[in-house]
Parts: C-alpha cells; structure tokens; sequence
C-alpha cells in the first residue's frame, strides 16, 4: 500500500510562499519494527525488521516489499549497509552476527568474536572496509571487503 501526503512548508515574512512537499510512506508488515535503511540495488531501498529476523527490499516505484528471512532462531536484525561491489551487510543485534549478501542472494556469516555485542550500526567506510560498532560491549570494528581505496585523484 503506497499512502502519499502532502505537507507545507512554513511561509517566511517578506518571503514568496513555501512550496508543498510530496512525501510517500510504504508502511512495512505489521509489528516488524523496521530500525535501519540503506538505499541500495536498482534504486531500491532496503531495511532491516527488528521483529521476524529479516531484510527487505522496497521497490519505491510499486511499493513492493520483498522480504528475506534469516535462519538464525531469535535474531533481531539492527543495521545494513551495501559495499562498492553491490554486496548488502546485514548487522544482528543479537546474536553477534554479521551477513554479507552478494547480489545474487547467497550469503556468507561472519561471527563476531565478542559473546554478547548488540550490535548497533554498520556503514561502508571511507577505506572501503565495512564498519560496525558493537554497543554493549564498547567496540567499533571492520571487514575488509576487497573495495579500492579512494585515491586523492579519484
């Protein structure tokens, strides 16, 4: 369901009138809890739900969700983040889990080697390596992923 609103923008003295903004909002499944987006493949967006342990993908253009599931029994999903190849990371925030999955949907699971790290946030850095903080335990950390480094000429 594509649900789409308008809003004003506050008129400023002397000032011509605000433009109104156009704003969609694609409510995900019921009681999934949506906690991270990343603007990935084919101008989609991706979240992950912190309820039912999945990802999903958000078609902008039909508002279709397509969601993926993991295997893992009791994860809550916390951030994802895609790297220069295309590949999606998906963060748990229990367990202390992370997945990298290539655009063909297969995946490979990275355990972390703290035992309890509720993990928080993971962005694709500046060096090409993915990067991830783990809140409970005080801990940022990274994959390398195999992305170049940017150079100061790039």
């Amino acid at each position: 369901m594509d649900v789409r609103g308008f809003a004003a923008l506050p008129d400023a003295p002397g000032h011509p009138p605000a433009a109104t903004e156009e704003f969609a909002n694609t409510p995900p499944p019921p009681d999934s809890r949506p906690v991270a987006l990343a603007a990935g493949r084919h101008g989609h967006m991706w979240f992950t739900k912190e309820a039912g342990a999945a990802y999903a993908e958000l078609d902008p253009a039909t508002g279709r969700i397509t969601e993926h599931r993991t295997n893992v029994e009791g994860a809550k999903l916390a951030g994802l983040a895609f790297d220069c190849f295309g590949n999606l990371w998906v963060q748990y925030n229990q367990p202390g889990l992370i997945d990298r999955v290539r655009p063909d949907l297969t995946t490979s699971r990275y355990t972390l080697p703290t035992t309890a790290p509720v993990g928080h946030r993971i962005i694709s850095g500046p060096d090409g390596s993915i990067w991830f903080s783990e809140l409970a335990v005080d801990i940022v950390g990274s994959i390398t992923t195999g992305c170049p480094t940017p150079t100061p000429a790039s």
